[in-house]
């Protein structure tokens, strides 16, 4: 046998040694949640500040135009957006 093979049997043997006499016993503790501090964001959106203190508030979603523009990046439109058909074929000998 080759010394990776013996390697490799070794730790077969662990794990199986590990599945036969290995703890089994579910833990029964509990997590608890933890309190962590707020962090204030960075910039408000105009409609958070409709909210009261504390509410939670789910803001509308903007369209993909106005995010990337209609021919940004990462459109279908731009010719080196992200979902382009790319060409991985060698370029043909010249003429």
């Amino acid at each position: 046998m080759k010394p990776y093979q013996i390697v490799m049997a070794l730790a077969l043997a662990g794990a199986a040694g590990l599945v036969l006499f290995g703890d089994r016993s579910s833990s029964s503790d509990v997590a608890e949640p933890v309190e962590r501090a707020s962090r204030a964001p960075e910039s408000k959106p105009v409609a958070a500040s409709r909210a009261a203190p504390g509410e939670v508030m789910i803001l509308p979603l903007l369209p993909r135009a106005e995010l990337i523009g209609a021919a940004g990046e990462g459109s279908f439109a731009s010719a080196d957006g992200v979902f382009d058909g790319q060409n991985w074929n060698p370029p043909p000998p010249p003429p």
